[in-house]
């Protein structure tokens, strides 16, 4: 079974709050991620939250997620990507991880992982738009153990660059895989009319 990641333990100290509880659309950026994220078909989703995890949880109303803390999200993503990993039912097998800052990439291209993966099952499937790569990504069941051996100082890139897995690039249309929200100026240009 495929199952959901969503990575929100990040600090967002240059947003100055937290990027989960900003609004897109009308819902918070968590709500926004895991609604995309059930439109595709995921229903067993993982969140994992750092030290803004009071705040959020007291705003957001949950459906259902498994809620995982790091408590050293400074380690960076591959730090919160094995907390969620380590969380996970027995039945879980390839995973899809998200970061709570992109929620423009629309369920399409979620879905579009999803069938490239369960084509390639042994692969990482990660999407490219103008030739570069983004998040969402799926990872193989064969990729835990790697993620957990991951030196802290390369993370993930050092997962998807390892010469023991297969890596399936896909192009897609959607420039939202590109886009994380890092900045106050960024949330006022998604603000001001993103595209989704």
């Amino acid at each position: 079974m495929l199952c959901g990641i969503i990575l929100a333990a990040g600090d967002s100290s240059r947003m100055a709050s937290p990027k989960a509880l900003l609004d897109y659309r009308g819902k918070t950026f968590i709500e926004t991620v895991c609604d995309t994220m059930r439109a595709a078909g995921i229903y067993d989703i993982t969140v994992v939250l750092g030290k803004h995890e009071e705040q959020i949880l007291a705003k957001w109303q949950h459906n259902c997620e498994r809620i995982v803390t790091n408590p050293n999200p400074s380690d960076g993503q591959i730090s919160s990507l094995n907390a969620a990993l380590a969380a996970l039912p027995p039945y879980a097998k390839s995973v899809m991880m998200a970061l709570v800052d992109q929620p423009t990439v629309s369920s399409s291209t979620y879905s579009l992982l999803i069938k490239k993966s369960k084509a390639n099952p042994d692969s990482i499937v990660i999407p490219r738009y103008n030739g570069k790569r983004g998040h969402p990504i799926v990872l193989p069941a064969k990729a835990r153990p790697l993620c957990q051996a991951a030196p802290l100082d390369k993370g993930l890139h050092w997962v998807t660059h390892h010469p023991d897995l297969n890596i399936l690039d896909i192009e897609v249309t959607d420039s939202g895989i590109l886009r994380d929200i890092d900045t106050p100026a960024e949330y006022a240009l998604l603000s001001g009319g993103a595209s989704r």
